[in-house]
């Protein structure tokens, strides 16, 4: 916990400095983004290397679909909570009613979006899951290579138990591991980077000027991420609400400030086998699928966003409308990049699914840094307690 404050007051002394000296720019922007550069070089080695080996000794496909079993009813269930709440709560504080939305963007400020077709939004998805694995790490398909991991360590455990293979992936998990713990290190100095970087380059007015709505979307991420994420995992037989919460530090500190669940990946395994016990195997088969399909927080924003953009063009969305928007947010969010600003890329979908204006979308992107921070914390919470739930079914090994 010392470490995790320290982190805390590397995030806030970064925003403040922000506002101090914003134009400091590249010298202190730049700690931060060799910091995120760092983790993402460290994302498909370490999720190649642990999962084929963690296959190839596993040997057992059956084992194998029940943590995915389990960890897809995990992920799924908790979002449908977080379209709920957020749903709920757009409806009851109504940010969007009878603003003006000429003061916040004007026509030409507001982006060009091409809409999206369903169709085309599963093909892509598809491709992502069985693309050739060089083009996959090439293009930094954090699926693509986890679904060719687990095939091929599959396969390898097939051949001899592995054969030589398995020793030399356990040394070069065992390599990245080292790799991962010095740059953990690097942690509060990259976080007080970006977090500079971030305020230096938008301040806060965007904020204060759209405040109803990021205020309903910050309550739905707040409550969904300390309150219904511990009780969903503790419910699932996972650890005690506090004990999760305290395990999640590190990572939430990083995830909220790099917006990237993908960068955040090596200190999400980290703490989930160190502050929260979980089996490596575990871990490093869920956190990685968690990383790029288990996004509460993003299906939570859409939802938000998309009937915020209704009020605002005085558009009444009916309760078929709004199931159409939960159920469009959940699908978009699930294809969402573990990446910066995925779900504003993917929020063309649920506009287009219920005929709103996709111009709508300049509304929000004054302030969908700031917000994309809070639901990638979210996001990966929520991966944690996926890890977390997996790990728990798992029947003790014999003393």
């Amino acid at each position: 916990m010392r470490f995790a404050a320290i982190i805390l007051v590397g995030l806030g002394l970064g925003v403040a400095a922000g506002l101090a000296v914003p134009s400091a720019g590249l010298w202190l922007a730049l700690p931060g983004e060799l910091f995120v550069a760092g983790l993402k070089a460290l994302i498909l080695p370490i999720v190649f290397c642990s999962v084929a080996g963690a296959m190839a000794k596993l040997g057992s496909t059956p084992k194998l679909l029940r943590w995915l079993r389990r960890a897809a009813f995990y992920f799924v269930s908790t979002m449908i909570l977080a379209v709920g709440l957020g749903l709920t709560l757009v409806n009851a504080l109504q940010p969007g009613a009878g603003a003006d939305r000429s003061a916040w963007v004007s026509d030409s400020e507001a982006p060009s979006a091409k809409p999206l077709t369903g169709a085309a939004f599963v093909k892509a998805q598809v491709g992502k899951l069985f693309m050739d694995p060089v083009k996959a790490w090439a293009q930094g398909n954090v699926l693509g290579v986890l679904v060719f991991a687990l095939l091929f360590g599959m396969m390898l455990g097939r051949v001899d138990g592995g054969g030589a293979w398995v020793p030399l992936l356990e040394s070069a998990e065992g390599a990245l591991s080292k790799l991962i713990d010095a740059l953990i290190w690097c942690t509060p100095v990259g976080v007080f980077s970006l977090a500079y970087k971030q305020v230096a380059a938008s301040g806060i007015e965007p904020i204060l000027r759209l405040g109803p709505y990021v205020l309903c979307v910050a309550l739905g991420l707040v409550l969904h991420g300390l309150v219904i994420l511990p009780l969903a995992v503790r419910l699932f037989g996972g650890p005690s609400p506090l004990r999760y919460l305290r395990g999640a530090a590190k990572p939430l500190m990083v995830a909220f400030s790099s917006a990237s669940s993908a960068a955040t990946l090596p200190v999400t395994l980290e703490a989930a086998e160190k502050e929260l016990g979980v089996d490596p195997a575990v871990s490093r088969t869920v956190a990685p699928l968690g990383a790029t399909i288990n996004m509460d927080g993003t299906a939570l924003y859409e939802a938000v966003a998309a009937l915020f953009i209704a009020q605002v063009y005085g558009i009444s969305l009916g309760v078929g409308d709004q199931i159409v928007v939960a159920l469009t947010a959940c699908l978009a969010a699930i294809g969402a990049a573990g990446i910066p600003s995925a779900g504003v890329v993917t929020m063309a979908l649920v506009l287009h699914a219920v005929g709103l204006p996709l111009e709508g979308i300049g509304l929000i992107l004054a302030v969908d840094r700031f917000l994309d921070m809070l639901r990638t914390s979210v996001n990966v919470l929520g991966d944690l307690g996926g890890c977390s739930v997996v790990a728990a079914a798992e029947p003790e090994p014999p003393a």
